[in-house]
């Protein structure tokens, strides 16, 4: 139940995270057409950096719970399923730990930027709610984090008893690659 609220949440904020993206995109193509017309839009470049960050802090946990971060993954896929399984739960609490940081360090920034009335130059927006939502995108992170991490511990129960884990086997002629 937990589980399907939490990706639930993920996806319909991956859906919101389209528009600032579009706004972004949207904002610098009217900038440079402005430009054509000694014009330009002012405060384009902080408007679509914060924009940018917005949106990467609301996708992060979504692309979290699809796998569909990037990872280099070519040695890891010669060890041993014991191996895999242990260092999977391994790299999912370390960046529990990171994100725990990140989460907790944003709060200090949220603070800071609200008690002294931190606003962007051009545009004399108040810069703590783009900083708020840092720390909305980074908890359902670390949630998504501990839901992975609960799905390892399993997978790790299910190897050292001899079953198996990580989705199919791998057939043999197969790539390491995806086909699509």
């Amino acid at each position: 139940m937990v589980t399907k609220i939490i990706h639930t949440v993920n996806r319909y904020l991956f859906y919101l995270a389209a528009i600032p993206i579009c706004a972004a995109a949207i904002l610098t193509i009217c900038d440079i057409a402005g430009r054509a017309f000694r014009h330009p839009i002012p405060g384009t470049l902080e408007t679509s950096a914060l924009f940018l960050a917005v949106t990467v802090a609301l996708t992060l946990p979504h692309a979290q719970a699809m796998k569909d971060n990037t990872i280099v993954d070519v040695f890891f896929n010669f060890l041993p399923a014991k191996l895999k399984a242990v260092l999977d739960f391994m790299m999912t609490v370390l960046s529990l730990i990171i994100v725990g940081f990140i989460i907790r360090g944003s709060w200090n920034f949220v603070a800071f930027s609200k008690r002294t009335m931190e606003w962007t130059d051009p545009n004399q927006w108040p810069l703590w709610p783009f900083k708020a939502v840092l720390i909305l995108g980074m908890t359902l992170l670390a949630l998504q984090l501990l839901l992975d991490a609960r799905e390892y511990l399993k997978d790790i129960g299910k190897v050292f008893r001899g079953g198996h884990t990580g989705g199919p086997p791998v057939e043999a002629g197969e790539t390491l690659f995806k086909q699509e």
